[in-house]
């Protein structure tokens, strides 16, 4: 846990006097068959252990590529630490299009999503923008401080957790503030929706229910240490893990632990359903297969860090490392190692 932590206070730091890190830990999306990662300042298209494409060919250091790519409407979308936004054609990697009316006044830390037409951009300014997939801006809303986390939607409210200790409600057309909560600790984990509400993890080592019409508090679980992503929903059933390596099964009624184990390693990524269960990642390096009711089927280790969000691209889930042998690992529903891919320098 120590390289993570400091990572992060070092990010904090620089965010404060406006100098950017040059390495961050990857960020990770995919469509049907192509992963899209960012590294070192750059945003690559992978497929099949391939290189598709890189953008840009050549690394700014005043515009570095850090936040966890978007897709959708046939584009890639991402943010830098200038506060850039692009739209990049999914298939070519050409820019389609790059807004810079708040260059220099903030950087895109977080990941952005794309919600029935609508781009959503948490920034370090302390704004959540909302652009057409042109990039015209709908509007803005502004949080108490700093926003590190991919907001998420129901197509009609935006929720937005915030390091300010809030969860903001924000209608999804308009912008206008419908509820906040103060959750009494930071904020950096992305709710995850069911039916009529929310649940969120804490730096606080808690995981909170929220009714999503009202903001009212349903049940407040402690767990041990803190969580930093969105939970996994399965039916009636929350799965993440915790920075002290712990993965959790939880009742989503009423926040009891159905099962714990031991992940052998801080797990700060969101679990993605993989097979007959679910693959969670650890900051040593283990990527954990687990059952639903609370096996683990295999383990493999990888020589290095891994933080981000595991996805799943024709039927291999894809893992992406910090100081790993390299940048993308796959494995099979069995366990087996698939391809892999390093950049070319």
């Amino acid at each position: 846990m120590l390289l993570f932590s400091v990572l992060l206070m070092a990010s904090l730091l620089v965010s404060a006097c406006g100098v950017m890190p040059n390495k961050s830990w990857p960020g990770l999306a995919a469509d049907e068959n192509t992963v899209y990662v960012t590294s070192d300042g750059q945003l690559l298209a992978v497929k099949e252990g391939a290189q598709i494409w890189r953008f840009p060919e050549k690394v700014n250091q005043n515009r570095l590529i850090m936040s966890a790519p978007a897709v959708g409407g046939g584009k890639v979308f991402v943010g830098d630490s200038a506060n850039n936004v692009y739209a990049i054609d999914a298939a070519t990697g050409a820019q389609s299009w790059i807004n810079e009316e708040q260059d220099g006044k903030g950087r895109i830390v977080g990941g952005l999503a794309v919600v029935d037409g609508t781009l959503l951009i948490p920034s370090t300014d302390h704004f959540l923008y909302a652009r057409d997939l042109n990039g015209t801006l709908k509007w803005k809303f502004e949080a108490r401080n700093t926003l590190w986390t991919q907001p998420v939607s129901d197509g009609k409210t935006v929720y937005l957790a915030s390091l300010d200790h809030y969860l903001y409600a924000i209608d999804l057309a308009t912008g206008t503030l419908q509820w906040e909560l103060d959750l009494g600790n930071a904020l950096l984990a992305v709710p995850a929706l069911n039916g009529n509400n929310l649940y969120v993890g804490t730096l606080g080592s808690e995981m909170v229910a929220v009714e999503k019409a009202t903001g009212k508090v349903l049940w407040r679980s402690v767990v041990e240490g803190s969580v930093w992503s969105k939970p996994l929903l399965v039916e009636d059933t929350l799965f993440f893990g915790t920075e002290a390596g712990k993965v959790y099964a939880m009742n989503t009624t009423d926040g009891v632990v159905k099962w714990q184990m031991d992940a052998g390693g801080a797990a700060l990524g969101t679990p993605v359903v993989f097979g007959e269960g679910m693959v969670i990642t650890t900051e040593s390096g283990e990527v954990n297969m687990y059952t639903l009711e609370g096996g683990r089927p295999w383990s493999r280790q990888l020589n290095g860090k891994l933080y981000s969000s595991p996805v799943v691209v024709n039927e291999r889930v894809v893992v992406a490392g910090l100081e790993t042998d390299t940048l993308l690992a796959t494995f099979e529903a069995s366990g087996t190692p698939s391809w892999t891919f390093n950049p070319a320098k």
